[in-house]
């Protein structure tokens, strides 16, 4: 129950950063739309190409967004962003797994657990959601205090009341 709470405090004391992360997966989403039909334009690329190839493309948008606009990260130097980049492409990795894998679990039995364009839509707020802690308490967070080697907090649960 006290980790509801904490989750209920932490969302509503980042109503801004909220409203920041939904205005750049917007943008995202149209990063990925316009990079598969340019690739799809004259047939070069195929479907599953032009998908891949605009899921990393929108990816590397989301991760950019999300560390200027949205997390405010201080990391600097290439090995720094780059760790936060591949842990950030990582948990999209997973984010991804976990949407094939619920969609997989909702679709499976006759009849399945629930219609199909309800069970994405509900695969895809679990995802939304999940990347979003995902990113604050690993990909962005930053490590402020330690007690015998346990982080307390990070600074990505407490910068927005400044």
């Amino acid at each position: 129950m006290k980790i509801f709470k904490k989750i209920f405090e932490l969302i509503k004391s980042r109503f801004k950063q909220l409203v920041s992360y939904g205005f750049w997966g917007v943008c995202t989403t149209g990063v990925n739309v316009l990079a598969y039909a340019l690739l799809r334009l004259d047939k070069t690329f195929s479907v599953a190409a032009s998908t891949a190839i605009a899921w990393v493309v929108a990816v590397l948008f989301a991760f950019f967004t999300n560390r200027i606009f949205v997390f405010h990260s201080d990391k600097r130097g290439f090995a720094a962003v780059f760790k936060e980049m591949a842990m950030f492409f990582a948990m999209r990795l997973f984010s991804g797994l976990v949407d094939v894998g619920l969609m997989w679990f909702l679709m499976l039995g006759n009849p399945p657990v629930m219609p199909e364009i309800a069970a994405k839509i509900f695969t895809n707020i679990v995802v939304i959601v999940m990347n979003y802690f995902l990113s604050i308490f690993i990909v962005f967070a930053k490590k402020t205090s330690k007690n015998e080697g346990n982080i307390e907090e990070t600074e990505n649960i407490t910068d927005l009341e400044k």
